[in-house]
């Protein structure tokens, strides 16, 4: 006569746990974030301050980044994390006494995971 053992439940539970981690693998994500940074410059390559650069996607399709500006530093450096693509970045700076001064950089190219340096002097 064949003898019947009773098998422990967690033995029994690992096809289970098996069968269900081997699904279909997972759906990729958008491409990981670069980085674009840089200094804005004042026309005679002096540093300059409290300066709004804004980035702007110039590559088909155009990735979905905040409207948001980053503002220089007083050593006139920003920073900026980008979805990969190509932009023009604008920076727009304003003096104490309200005159505007801008400056831009087009073809500024983004790799996935890629920090990429954009100096900006203003016109």
């Amino acid at each position: 006569m064949l003898a019947h053992r009773r098998l422990p439940a967690a033995l029994l539970l690992v096809p289970l746990a098996l069968s269900a981690s081997a699904g279909p693998p997972p759906e990729a994500g958008p491409p990981a974030a670069g980085e674009v940074a840089g200094r804005v410059l004042s026309g005679t390559g002096e540093p300059v301050a409290d300066c709004a650069v804004v980035p702007t996607a110039t590559s088909s399709p155009a990735p979905p980044i905040p409207e948001l500006a980053s503002v220089t530093g007083p050593d006139g450096a920003y920073r900026r994390p980008l979805p990969p693509g190509t932009y023009t970045l604008t920076a727009t700076c304003t003096s104490p006494a309200g005159a505007v001064r801008t400056g831009e950089v087009r073809g500024v190219v983004v790799g996935p995971g890629a920090r990429v340096a954009a100096d900006i002097t203003l016109g």
